[in-house]
Order: structure tokens, then C-alpha cells, then sequence
């Protein structure tokens, strides 16, 4: 793979966890804003786009000629420890735009995410459990061969929720699990 300079950068990535009822799937969202950093007119950083693909832009409505310095290609995500290996629907970037780009269950049927053993996967708070994370590559490939701003962050996966209880309190859940939140204030 032929690495370009970092006209291009995937930066705060995220993952957004929701769990089964009965935890036994969880269902994945990655999601991280992808900036071209390239001048205005530039030629830089320019790529072909994959017409078999299909192209989705930053801008809505009709397809139009993008500006010279303009960048498509797609988000790539990895997590090995899960064997999740996504691509984002195509993306174009004008020069200095940014885009939030998110790769869902519905793009990628990797994140639809059966769980054997709740406690090895899943990120538990320090009393209910291991804080297990998972390494997370994420990279934007706009070529065959070309990848951009490969980074890797360590990712825990854990559906946090609040809700109120019958008198008005808040219940802080953790993976399903109701968990006593002290302090504050």
C-alpha cells in the first residue's frame, strides 16, 4: 500500500454500542470526521473516483464536477480482536472540507456483533468487571493502493444508558447492568 501526506486525516473516531436485551448481540456504529486539508485549487491529494462504486458527497443534491484538490475515497475500519474489517459508502471531499462519516450494521454486516461471553468482550466499570478494549485502526483509502491517515486508538464496547426510576431518580445502567454512581456535585 502506497501511504499519501496527510492532506487527508481521520480524526475522533468512535464507537457506538447497543446491546441486546439479553446481551447476546451488539450492534455496532463507527463513526470519525475525515478532513482535506488541501488548498483551494490545489491539485494535491486529487484521486480518482471508483464509478462502480458510486459517489456520495459532502454536499447534497445532484452530482456536480468537484473542484481541483478534491479528494474521494472511503473510511476504513479494523478491529482485529473482533474480526471487523469495514468500508464507508464513497466520500468527496472539497479542498478544506470535513465530513463526518459513519459506517453502520447496514453497511457493514461485521458490526451486527453476536457476544458468546459478555464478560471478555464487553468494557464493564472497574467493580462489575474487566475494562477490556479492543485495538482500532482506522485509515481513508482513496485508491486501490493509496491510504491516508492510518491511526490506531484502543476502543472499549459498552451500551451506557440513564433513565428515571418510579420516585424520579436517575438509574445509571452499564451494559444492561444497574450500577450505583456516588459523588458528584
Amino acid at each position: 500500500m502506497q501511504s499519501l501526506p496527510a492532506a487527508v486525516s481521520v480524526r475522533y473516531p468512535q464507537v457506538t454500542t447497543r446491546l441486546s436485551k439479553d446481551a447476546s448481540e451488539a450492534q455496532l456504529e463507527v463513526l470519525a470526521d475525515v478532513t482535506n486539508w488541501a488548498a483551494a485549487g490545489s491539485a494535491s491529494g486529487a484521486s480518482e473516483t471508483d464509478s462502480s462504486a458510486g459517489s456520495v458527497s459532502a454536499e447534497s443534491g445532484p452530482a456536480k464536477q468537484a473542484p481541483a484538490g478534491s479528494v474521494s475515497g472511503r473510511l476504513l475500519v479494523q478491529i482485529p480482536g473482533l474480526n471487523i474489517s469495514c468500508k464507508s459508502k464513497q466520500v468527496t471531499l472539497a479542498p478544506g472540507d470535513s465530513l463526518q462519516v459513519v459506517i453502520t450494521s447496514g453497511d457493514c454486516p461485521e458490526l451486527l456483533l453476536p457476544i458468546s461471553d459478555p464478560a471478555a468482550v464487553l468494557w464493564w466499570p472497574w467493580q462489575m468487571g474487566a475494562a477490556n478494549q479492543h485495538e482500532m485502526t482506522t485509515s481513508f483509502q482513496t485508491g486501490a493502493d493509496t491510504i491516508s491517515s492510518v491511526s490506531s486508538h484502543l476502543v472499549g464496547l459498552r451500551d451506557a444508558s440513564v433513565s428515571n426510576d418510579v420516585n424520579g431518580n436517575a438509574v445509571v445502567r452499564i451494559n444492561g447492568k444497574r450500577i450505583l454512581v456516588r459523588g458528584g456535585g
